[in-house]
């Protein structure tokens, strides 16, 4: 892995994601590319004062002095990441995209190793409601892997890679391998199946076992029986500086991910940072 984003707007600043995504710029020796995205569609909630003739001159005032508020408050963000990066002695480029942030962003992954977001949704003009369909439209169609990092993450110490069976949870785990390589190395990692049932075996278990000893031999294997999400989630609890790998369920995988009540619960509890990959 040699590039890493992390994307940023006016109004919220991932200070976690950011630290994260030190952590494996220098495990990894890859750079960070900083993504400033100013979002126009935040000017547009003030569309419906133009349909008043007597107050043209007020929707122009209120507009210009929203994008002066967010471009000063971009300057004040992308001043902290430079310091932030320099401090940690990391390599970083920095990218200004004005656009919709999730078009913008999602250009932006065709040409990168991995994109780190906060698990706090940034753009200002999005309500709560919005949140979940944003990340979702944004990391069912990325082109690199998503990793999700919550407001209080802790540094990276351990690898959680869950299995279910499916060829898309093979996929992600893959990715991690092949991307992570020095990380995986470096870090112990847990290949977790959950199942219904006492004694439940999962297919290819075995086989997949035997592809990752090929990259580390120090693989341990845990079964946990339960409910997926519960399970993963008191495993991650349980294992300090942990981070769940993560693939869809479906050919739209992130955004059959949220639909699940697997993936939805474990990315929106936010509590531990979640890579997912998507073929």
């Amino acid at each position: 892995m040699k590039k890493i984003l992390v994307a940023f707007d006016g109004s919220y600043y991932s200070e976690s994601a950011l630290q994260f995504a030190i952590g494996l710029a220098r495990r990894e020796e890859a750079q960070i590319t900083g993504v400033f995205l100013e979002d126009v569609t935040a000017y547009h909630q003030f569309s419906p004062i133009f349909e008043a003739p007597d107050a043209v001159g007020l929707a122009e005032d209120v507009i210009r002095d929203l994008k002066n508020e967010v471009r000063e408050n971009l300057s004040v963000t992308v001043n902290r990441f430079k310091k932030t990066c320099d401090q940690a002695g990391i390599p970083y480029l920095i990218e200004m995209e004005e656009g919709i942030p999730s078009l913008e962003l999602l250009e932006e992954t065709q040409f990168a190793d991995l994109c780190v977001v906060g698990s706090v949704t940034y753009f200002s003009n999005l309500s709560f409601a919005n949140e979940s369909r944003l990340l979702s439209d944004l990391l069912g169609k990325a082109h690199c892997p998503i990793l999700v990092v919550p407001e209080q993450a802790e540094e990276l110490k351990h690898v959680i890679l869950t299995y279910d069976g499916s060829a898309s949870s093979v996929y992600a785990i893959k990715r991690y391998v092949q991307l992570f390589a020095r990380t995986h190395c470096q870090l112990p990692s847990t290949l977790l199946t959950v199942v219904r049932h006492e004694g439940d075996k999962l297919p290819q278990e075995e086989a997949l076992v035997d592809y990752l000893r090929l990259y580390c031999d120090t693989l341990q294997q845990q079964t946990l029986v339960g409910k997926p999400s519960e399970q993963i989630l008191y495993m991650a609890k349980t294992t300090p500086g942990s981070m769940v790998v993560m693939g869809g369920y479906g050919r739209n995988a992130f955004s059959q991910l949220l639909k699940s009540s697997v993936g939805k619960k474990v990315v929106n509890a936010r509590t531990v940072p979640v890579l997912v990959a998507h073929e």
